[in-house]
């Protein structure tokens, strides 16, 4: 319907230009749907340039309401663009992309209710409240802001993809299964977030990046069992038993830099592509000597008390293509050199030559490193 009353506004406009009448020509703020047909102008010169460009006229042409009613996509991605200011005369709009400029005020945007896609990473922007009537956006982008504040979203039924990391949010009670009922991909990593009790209300959620914040309690996590991806990183996460339950993480499932000892939850399962465990506390790694899919990558470096890498060597599934990283911990060079023999690729702070093994390392080793070599 919506669509439709362009359309017909589209042809009114035409026909009262072709009468041969001198059209009004609008202030940044006015709209044109207060007029019959009107050129439009913008406040940042910038904008303006791109907009020509998107609707294929030159410097000297007028931009007509007409005109603008039909563009559908504008992308003006690090141009230097500083004001949106005209931009509420693009009502057709479905595609707007101005990541990477210093916009610092949105409201010119609270109109375009067409929008699907809408990016506004890496901007100057504090406010979103203007973009709360933007019902049918899928893919919101606002990385990279200064926003505090992100309660205007709470409406946003749409939204699939929220990209919302690097800002100064500590408060996401708005997303809650009335709020952003259909996340699928959410970004909130790098803010100052400590709650995350709202995420338990939105069961669709597939990936969840919310690394380096104030999180200890993820406990509310449990009923989100079709999780593919999570990314938890640099938090203050002791627990993990959570996920026991979360089986369908099959991507990536990074824990780093937190202070976790047990992973025992880990052990059931065995679908897990890329494994982040370093930099925390971890001694017993029995979790991990079951079956795993292939390519595997686990990061147990920085884990200083770490010694018994057992569960690992005895692993028939751990092999040529695998990868362990050991940087600082306290396994032997024996034992790196056990897994390099079976062909596991391990980054470790020994210095083994595979002739004559390192320093410290047993006679029966060398000779099996020796017998390995001249398979080779």
């Amino acid at each position: 319907m919506r669509m439709r009353l362009f359309a017909a506004l589209c042809a009114i406009m035409s026909s009262y230009a072709l009468q041969g009448q001198t059209l009004p020509v609008l202030e940044p703020h006015e709209l044109c749907t207060d007029y019959v047909d009107a050129i439009a102008t913008f406040e940042d010169a910038i904008l303006e340039s791109k907009v020509r460009e998107a609707a294929g006229v030159g410097p000297a042409d007028d931009l007509t309401c007409s005109l603008l009613f039909g563009l559908t996509s504008l992308h003006a991605e690090y141009t230097g663009i500083e004001s949106v200011m005209g931009i509420q005369n693009l009502p057709g709009l479905t595609d707007l992309r101005l990541n990477g400029n210093s916009i610092v005020e949105l409201g010119a945007l609270h109109d375009l209710t067409n929008l699907i896609w809408l990016r506004l990473g890496k901007n100057s922007i504090t406010d979103v409240s203007a973009l709360s009537e933007l019902t049918n956006i899928t893919r919101l982008d606002i990385y990279q802001n200064l926003i505090t504040d992100i309660s205007a979203l709470n409406g946003l039924t749409s939204v699939r993809w929220f990209y919302a990391q690097n800002n100064l949010i500590s408060d996401i009670s708005a997303m809650s299964a009335s709020g952003l009922p259909n996340l699928r991909y959410l970004n909130l990593s790098n803010n100052s977030i400590s709650d995350i009790s709202a995420l338990s209300e939105i069961p669709a959620l597939e990936f969840l990046i919310i690394e380096n914040n104030w999180i200890s309690d993820i406990s509310v996590l449990s009923g989100l069992t079709n999780m593919r991806l999570l990314i938890i990183g640099d938090n203050l996460i002791s627990d993990i038993s959570v996920l026991s339950g979360l089986t369908n993480i099959s991507v990536q499932l990074y824990l780093d830099n937190n202070v976790i000892s047990d992973i025992s939850a880990l052990s059931g399962n065995t679908v897990i592509h890329w494994l982040r465990l370093n930099g925390n506390m971890i001694t017993d790694i029995s979790a991990l000597g079951g079956p795993h899919p292939d390519p595997l990558d686990v990061r147990l470096n920085d884990n200083p008390d770490l010694s018994n890498i057992q569960p690992l060597l005895d692993n028939p599934d751990l092999g040529e293509g695998d990868s362990v990283d050991l940087n600082n911990t306290s396994v032997s060079c024996d034992d790196v050199a056990l897994l390099e023999v079976n062909g596991v690729s391990v980054a470790h702070n020994c210095s083994i030559d595979s002739d004559v093994g390192s320093p410290g390392m047993s006679s029966s080793l060398k000779i099996i490193l020796m017998k390995k070599a001249n398979e080779s």
